[in-house]
């Protein structure tokens, strides 16, 4: 009987390690796939801006919001962190 229950919180354990573990890597990721779409939606004739650039007026357009929260939703809604981010975290 010990080892049906030591089995059964492994498993749990587990699944909440990979389920943190994947929205994790997905938020840590969102900066690069939001750089990535910026350059995919430059022009070829315009030379994209660099990485740095972008998330720079990124972070400097979400200060000119007025609250935190405010601040908070606008780099979430442009990193598109929501319910994909729990999404691939079940999915890993």
């Amino acid at each position: 009987m010990g080892n049906e229950s030591n089995h059964s919180n492994n498993v749990s354990n587990n699944f909440m390690v990979n389920l943190v573990s994947g929205c994790l890597a997905t938020i840590l990721s969102s900066p690069f796939n939001y750089v990535r779409n910026v350059h995919y939606a430059t022009p070829p004739d315009i030379h994209p801006p660099s990485a740095y650039q972008i998330l720079l007026k990124l972070w400097k357009v979400s200060k000119t919001k007025g609250t935190f929260i405010s601040q908070f939703q606008y780099l979430q809604g442009n990193l598109r962190i929501g319910w994909g981010t729990a999404r691939v975290g079940c999915g890993m």
